[in-house]
């Protein structure tokens, strides 16, 4: 850089410059270096590009930009256009530096020398100079006119085929860019050159490309290229490039035209451009211009009157001149033409139009739309529906092979045509009647077919005829036969109407008026087709497969559609089947015949041929020869309708007087009296008796031992012969004397007959058997029914064995002396009786050995010698008799060393009786040793048991014996049990305190009669038991108290219960203790799953109720316990958990849960428990629920919907709940 400062300084030309004001130059030659002097001056003057310097005395060289400089802010030691100026750094010492100033822009001259020149577009001095401007521009004259006076304006300018450049801060004048050529300012035309302007491609890459109806054309000379005015039509060109659009240059005339598609379009009489043909429906201005119209196409005129213009080829519409095209989306309210897919539509006027036999296409993509030929039928088609692109009429549509596969889209005659024979067009279809060229071909209308009218071997005349269940209607159509139940126009007429059917007159229901209808012929039913139509059908014949279940409108005369069965009862299907009144006419089992009446003759033995209830049946005399003919059936008989009816039951009523004919069997039409009147009615025969059989119809049966009692006490038994002829009429009645059960009907009959017979009535005769065995049983019934008159019956009647043997009645009669003989346990009684009868004489001997063997001998025979069943009541007593007189006896002798060794079960248990009798007349008054023998026998029975048999009539017997004493002693050998259960106790509170509450709980379950009587050993013994407890509780200061487990509760409560009862008081006392007591059992914290619990509950509330009814008290009405209020709490807690998320549900369980509580306030006990149980659900927070008081405060008290819609165990619980307050402990 200093190098090349250096040279520059040194080639300075010295130019005219400064004035050097202290040099005079009166001569040339006499100033400094780089000044002169000029001819009219005499101070020296420094040369351009140089500037006086501080001193005066000399011209120095201009500081060129970016150079060191020393005068701020001043211009003259820079170059023109350059300003000394402070370019210091901040911070910096001060620097000053010469710099091109404001419109000025710092370039290299042409030595390379930098210096400011004046940037294009800024003012300038030197018009046309081109010196203070920067290269390549000159300063111009911009003048303008302000006011009507002209101001110059030098400005400068690129020079013609330049452009303005900024690059930075540098800026040039730049050669315009050719076309094709890059450019930077997309869509200007600064930088290109004339005509043409910069332009992006889709790559986004920019360059100069000619304007419209301009091109590019490259000089040859200068080779550069300029954009040139396009050729219009019919003037000279070179290339097709040089025409205006759609125009090529044509190769023979170099001259330019309009290619296909498009027509010359002058201005002014001077061609100007190629314009599109116009489109189908487009406006056109010449009826005879096709050049204007696409190819295909004409311009006409499509005015009407009314301006409404239709086009049929088209698609045009117009109404009131406003038009539209159903597939062009074109409208155009007065002339105006928009096309939106190439159809379009015109208000009138002229307008392009596709010639006869072309449609318009149009090409969605570009926009336009052409004329192109009608498809012919068959061929292939876009526009599915439309019969725009077919020939006239036929439309395009779905194109399928014979197998219905969809092939695609092709024009077919439209509905009403056909395809011309020999030609792809249309012609209208053909009426019937009219002359057709092919048979079987599609020319006719439809449902019509073309054929041959002439009869065979004639010349064919074809015509188009309806087809099978058509007819030809006025218009010359085809139409589809009417159904059965359609109405018709043609009376009497079948060619309306579907086969099988005519037209027939019928009445309205009314009958006021009539219509035509087609009704099916005779033999034919209504029936719907697998098309549903309703046709007429071939009657089904019997047997063969019908629909209607239940009617008879398909079937032969007399047939009804019904469930067909196998032999088995399966059912196989519907069937037409001969209706009621109807049978299979014989050899023609296919259709049905009406039934035979009674008496009418028949073909077949057997056969259905008769009426209901009837059968074939010969009714000739056995022989070969047979006269059949139709009979009632057993049960039934004729009437005068000819027809079989049910005989009428016994009781009904009939017409027929002393006949049988229409009674049931056993029956005989009989005459009857009843309120002054005469009627007939079946009645039963002799031996005979109204029943009901299964069917539930009153019949008459065979009289049977049951029966005979009836009939035989209808006469009434008031006098001695009425009950002698009762008597024999049982005797001779239906009773069997080998059936035990007939037997004791006729034993009931005789106990009727021993109620009412009188004293005199033994004697009923003695002639026949009858008489005689009456008179046996006159004699026994009136006598008290024992052992003794049995037997002297039984002498009567074998007084008569030898000539009555084989007599009915005497054989009853000896059947009930048994059966008597046996109800009366006379083998027991008569045992018993000897067995005592001989061994009260032993026992009347003076010696005691005797009498002990008396005992032994009375007690073997009560046990095991004599025949009774000790199940038996008459047996039981007796043998109770002998056991009891065997007690007596044992305890009256002292035996009871006698049998100690026995080893049978009788002489056992006796050897326990003995000594029970021995003990029991120690005991004397004592009760509480009397209570410890009782015990003692009953174990030495229990002890002993094992050696007898279940029946075995020892344990019977003592079992009951032990049970009558034990029941004497139910509260002193309980309180005796307690004591001794006790034991001895010490001073040791540690040992008293637990054995008393063990007393005071054992003494709580003592059943004791509590009555105030002096001789009442339940109260003493229980008296007693109380004072001991009191007695040493008091000595040894136990106290009891309550932990809230059952048995310290019961404890308490026995504790109270002992102290209450303390000393001689009043039952009225007794019974408020015992009721007491039961309300503290409830109170205590028992559970009903825990055995002990309940046992001790159970005991406990038994003995209670047992001491209130001995002082005839009422129990207390509240009997809840604590185990309600756990059912309560777990109830509550179910169906809280249940509730989720609910608030409602919660607030209804708590409720709920002070509901249950609310029932426990009966019992004063339980207040304390049940408040803390509802102060804990009183903290349990339920958003916005109101909790119900334990006092009654208006609630209805009914439980809400908690049991309601929950599982199984709430509901359970719910339940258990509800009948707490009910709860009472029973084991």
């Amino acid at each position: 850089m200093k190098t090349w400062v250096i040279l520059t300084i040194a080639c300075v030309a010295y130019l005219p410059g400064e004035l050097v004001a202290l040099i005079t130059c009166p001569a040339m030659g006499q100033c400094p270096a780089n000044a002169n002097c000029p001819a009219d001056r005499t101070p020296c003057l420094c040369n351009a590009g140089f500037h006086e310097n501080t001193a005066g005395n000399s011209c120095e060289q201009d500081i060129v930009p970016g150079f060191p400089c020393v005068q701020q802010d001043s211009d003259r030691e820079c170059v023109d256009g350059a300003s000394c100026t402070n370019v210091t750094p901040e911070g910096a010492p001060l620097t000053l530096q010469c710099m091109c100033k404001d419109s000025y822009i710092q370039r290299a001259n042409v030595g390379g020398v930098p210096t400011c020149k004046r940037a294009p577009g800024t003012n300038c001095t030197v018009e046309n100079g081109t010196e203070e401007c920067v290269p390549e521009s000159t300063c111009t004259n911009d003048s303008k006119s302000l006011a009507g006076q002209v101001q110059v304006q030098l400005t400068c300018s690129c020079n013609p085929g330049k452009h303005l450049v900024q690059i930075g801060a540098l800026v040039l004048c730049k050669e315009d860019v050719q076309p094709g050529g890059n450019c930077t300012m997309a869509g200007e035309d600064t930088e290109c050159v004339d005509n043409s302007s910069c332009t992006q491609d889709t790559g986004n890459a920019t360059q100069c490309t000619c304007n419209a109806r301009f091109h590019a054309k490259t000089d040859s000379a200068t080779n550069t290229v300029a954009c040139h005015p396009d050729v219009a039509p019919n003037s000279t060109c070179g290339t097709t490039e040089e025409c205006v659009d759609n125009a090529a240059c044509h190769n023979i005339t170099q001259r330019c035209v309009c290619v296909p598609g498009f027509h010359l379009v002058s201005m002014e009489g001077t061609p100007y451009s190629c314009q599109a043909d116009t489109h189908p429906g487009g406006t056109c201005s010449m009826a005879d211009d096709a050049s204007k119209c696409v190819e295909n196409a004409s311009c006409v005129n499509v005015t009407s009157e009314a301006g409404d213009v239709t086009s049929g080829s088209g698609n045009v519409t117009s109404e009131g001149g406003n038009m539209t095209s159903g597939s062009g989306n074109v409208t155009s309210g007065s002339g105006n033409v928009t096309s939106e897919g190439g159809n379009m539509t015109s208000a009138g006027g002229m307008q392009c139009e596709c010639n006869v036999g072309y449609h318009v296409m149009a090409d969605s993509a570009l926009g336009t739309s052409s004329c192109q030929l009608d498809v012919i039928v068959g061929g292939a088609c876009t526009m599915n529906g439309s019969d725009a692109e077919c020939v006239e009429d036929a439309t395009c549509m779905l194109a399928m092979t014979s197998e219905g596969i969809i092939t695609g889209l092709e024009c077919s005659c439209m509905e009403g045509y056909h395809r011309m024979i020999g030609n792809p067009a249309c012609e209208k279809d053909k009426a019937p009647g009219t002359t057709c060229l092919i048979k079987s071909s599609a020319e006719c209308v439809q449902n019509a077919v073309c054929q041959s009218v002439t009869p065979d071997g004639q010349p064919e005349d074809l015509k188009c005829v309806c087809v099978n269940a058509h007819h030809v209607m006025d218009n010359a159509t085809c139409q589809r036969d009417f159904d059965a139940g359609q109405q018709c126009s043609q009376e009497n007429s079948t060619e309306q109407c579907v086969d099988h059917a005519t037209c027939t007159a019928m009445q309205s229901d009314g009958g006021n008026a009539t219509f035509l209808t087609c009704t099916c012929n005779s033999e034919y039913h209504e029936t719907h087709a697998e098309s549903n139509r309703t046709v007429c059908a071939e009657d089904i014949v019997v047997g063969g497969a019908c629909t209607m279940n239940g009617s008879d409108a398909e079937c032969v005369e007399g047939a009804t559609c019904m469930l067909a069965m196998t032999s088995g009862g399966n059912i196989t299907g519907l069937e037409c089947s001969c209706m009621a009144g109807y049978h299979g006419a014989i050899g023609f089992s296919t259709v049905c015949e009406k039934d035979k009446a009674p008496g009418s003759t028949c073909e077949n033995r057997g056969s259905a041929e008769c009426v209901q209830h009837a059968v074939c049946q010969s009714v000739a005399p056995a022989g070969p020869l047979e006269d059949l003919e139709c009979v009632c059936v057993t049960t039934h008989h004729v009437t005068d309708n000819a027809t079989c009816q049910q005989d009428f039951d016994a009781g009904q009523q009939c017409s027929q007087e002393n006949r049988t004919e229409q009674c049931v069997d056993h029956a005989t039409c009989t005459a009857m009296e009843s309120g002054g009147g005469t009627f007939l009615r079946c009645t039963c025969d002799t031996d005979y008796h109204e029943t009901h059989d299964d069917s539930n119809r009153t019949v008459c049966a065979e009289d049977e031992c049951q029966h005979t009692k009836v009939k035989c006490a209808a006469a009434g038994m008031t006098s001695c012969q009425e009950v002698n002829t009762f008597v024999g009429c049982m005797l001779t009645g239906k009773c069997d004397s080998t059936d035990s059960e007939q037997v004791a009907h006729f034993r009931s009959a005789m106990m009727d007959a021993s109620a009412r017979i009188p004293a005199d009535c033994a004697d009923a005769g003695n002639t026949t058997c009858t008489e005689k065995v009456t008179a046996c049983l006159n004699a026994y019934l009136a006598t008290n029914t024992t052992c003794n008159s049995v037997d002297e019956l039984g002498t009567c009647l074998t007084s008569h064995q030898t000539e009555c043997m084989e007599d009915a009645g005497h054989k009853l009669a000896t059947e009930f002396m048994k059966f008597d003989y046996q109800l009366l346990s006379c083998v027991c009684v008569k045992a018993s009786d000897q067995c005592l009868q001989s061994q009260t004489t032993n026992y009347n001997a003076t010696d005691n050995a005797t009498k002990c063997s008396a005992v032994k001998e009375l007690f073997t025979c009560a046990l095991d010698d004599v025949s009774c069943n000790v199940s038996k009541t008459t047996d039981h007593q007796k043998l109770s008799e002998l056991f009891s007189t065997a007690m007596s006896w044992s305890s009256a002798t002292g035996c009871k060393d006698t049998l100690q060794n026995a080893a049978t079960c009788p002489l056992r248990l006796t050897h326990c009786g003995l000594v029970y009798a021995d003990d029991i007349a120690a005991a004397a008054d004592n009760k509480t040793m009397q209570c410890r023998t009782a015990d003692a026998f009953g174990g030495c029975i229990e002890a002993n048991k094992t050696m007898c048999t279940e029946n075995d009539p020892a344990t019977t017997l003592f079992t009951e014996q032990y049970t009558l004493v034990s029941s004497q002693c139910l509260c002193v050998s309980k309180v005796t049990q307690c004591q001794d259960a006790v034991g001895n106790v010490t001073a040791d509170p540690v040992d008293v305190c637990p054995k008393l509450v063990t007393l005071g709980l054992c003494l709580l379950g003592a059943k004791c009669h509590m009555a105030d009587a002096n001789d009442n050993d339940d109260v003493t013994s229980l008296d007693g038991a109380h004072h001991w407890y009191t007695q040493h509780r008091d000595a040894s200061s136990c106290y009891v108290t309550s932990n809230s487990m059952c048995s310290q509760d019961m404890s308490v409560c026995a504790d109270t219960l002992i102290n209450k009862l303390q000393g001689n008081i009043p039952a009225t006392q007794k019974c408020s203790a015992i009721s007491d007591s039961m309300l503290c059992f409830n109170a205590a914290n028992c559970s009903s799953d825990v055995a002990m619990d309940v046992a001790l509950m159970t005991s406990s509330q038994e003995a209670a109720r047992y001491r209130l009814q001995s002082l005839a008290c009422k129990e207390p009405e509240c009997n809840v316990s604590h185990q309600g209020l756990t059912d309560c709490k777990t109830m509550y807690e179910a169906s809280f958990t249940a509730a989720g998320t609910d608030n409602t549900r919660k607030c209804t369980a708590k409720n709920d849960m002070v509901r249950c509580l609310r029932k426990f306030d009966c019992n004063t006990r339980m207040k304390d428990v049940v408040q803390q149980k509802y102060d804990a659900l009183e903290k349990v927070s339920v958003t916005g629920c109101k909790m119900l008081s334990l006092e009654e405060d208006g609630d209805d008290g009914t439980s809400t919907a908690l049991c309601l819609n929950t599982s199984l165990l709430v509901l359970m619980l719910c339940l258990l709940a509800s009948a707490a307050s009910a709860r009472a402990y029973k084991g």
